[in-house]
């Protein structure tokens, strides 16, 4: 499993989606996002697996 950072940073290097549109694609608040990627929170299942396939699809 990747963690919040790495999926950051292959959001960042690898696509051109901005904390807005990933937060519609994956129904979550821009903040949970943050929480997500800093590492506060580890990221829900179900989550994790939409935001894999938005990155790599």
């Amino acid at each position: 499993m990747l963690t919040g950072r790495q999926l950051y940073l292959l959001r960042i290097k690898d696509t051109d989606i901005s904390d807005s549109q990933l937060s519609e694609m994956l129904g979550i608040s821009i903040n949970d996002i943050l929480i997500y990627e800093y590492g506060i929170k580890e990221i829900p299942a179900e989550i994790y697996e939409k935001w894999k396939s938005i990155l790599f699809d």
